[in-house]
């Protein structure tokens, strides 16, 4: 999932995987609220699920480790 989350965030910034730090705020990364809109779009599709306005604002998705996080609560894990 890590790899995913890493790749998604790269295609939409131009970033190289290798550069994104999981423990840094992606605003910090130089990641702007417009890629971070796309970012968590694209992970919606990826992973279909639902990213409410609330969690955004609640700024649950501004890092690496916190979109992990976020996912794992969100997707069952398979039986």
């Amino acid at each position: 999932m890590k790899e995913k989350v890493i790749g998604i965030i790269a295609q939409a910034t131009k970033m190289t995987p290798e550069n994104i730090n999981c423990d840094h705020h992606l605003v910090e990364q130089g990641i702007d609220s417009l890629d971070m809109f796309d970012i968590l779009f694209t992970i919606q599709d990826e992973f279909n699920i639902k990213i409410s306005e609330q969690s955004i604002a609640n700024n649950e998705w501004t890092t690496v480790n916190k979109i992990i996080a976020k996912l794992e609560e969100m997707i069952p894990e398979s039986v």
